[in-house]
Order: C-alpha cells, then sequence, then structure tokens
C-alpha cells in the first residue's frame, strides 16, 4: 500500500520516536525488567505525540494505515513498548470509542486518548 504524504510524516515521526527514545531505552529496559514511562506515557491512543497526528487520526475514519505505519515503527524500536501501544488501542481504546456512552467517552477516552491515562487487560 502507498502512503500519502500525511501518512508518511506520521511513519517518520514514529521512525525518529522509536530511534531516539526506544533504542536506548530498549537496552535499560531488558536488565531493569521494567518499562520506561517516558516511553510509554504522554502518548495517547496513537501511541504518537499529538502534534503529529494523534488527534486527527482519532477524528478520521480510515485511520489503520497511518496507525499500522506508526506501530511498524515502534515496533523496530521496541517490541514491548509496541505491544503496550497495541494493547491500549486495540482492546482499550477502540472498544470505547466504538461502543461507549457518551458519558463512557467523556470520561474515560480523554485520559486515554491524552495518554494521562494507560489501558491495560488480563
Amino acid at each position: 500500500m502507498q502512503l500519502n504524504d500525511e501518512q508518511i510524516l506520521i511513519q517518520e515521526a514514529a521512525r525518529k520516536f522509536a530511534t531516539d527514545q526506544l533504542v536506548a531505552a530498549r537496552r535499560r529496559m531488558g536488565s531493569q525488567r521494567h518499562i520506561p514511562t517516558r516511553c510509554v506515557g504522554g502518548y495517547g491512543c496513537t501511541g504518537l505525540p499529538e502534534h503529529v497526528g494523534s488527534r486527527s487520526m482519532g477524528r478520521r475514519r480510515h485511520w489503520a494505515p497511518d496507525y499500522s505505519a506508526a506501530l511498524e515503527e515502534i515496533a523496530a524500536g521496541c517490541g514491548a513498548v509496541s505491544t503496550i501501544m497495541s494493547g491500549h488501542n486495540s482492546v482499550g481504546c477502540l472498544p470505547i470509542l466504538q461502543f461507549g456512552t457518551d458519558s463512557q467517552k467523556e470520561q474515560f477516552l480523554t485520559a486515554l486518548a491524552t495518554g494521562k491515562h494507560l489501558s491495560a487487560f488480563a
């Protein structure tokens, strides 16, 4: 699939984050056995800083190519962080976005979408 200009910018931002933050942190994560919050906090439902498109991706109907391109780059930097990002979006944000009431969306999605909270499943 051919990415458009905006999707390429998102992919490049994810690659830069992975290169600048995740590759170096990946080595520490293994020895410390935890994920540093700076690697996953504050990046919202897409796993990217808002200024590179996370809010616009949430509003667009067909955001999967954007998200896939970003997730691939994050995975190249650190598989653990990409798994957290994927779970946060797929089982955390998406069901609320698609099936939640307006009240639930306001209560939960705002904090999830801004990266204030991180979803999890067990």
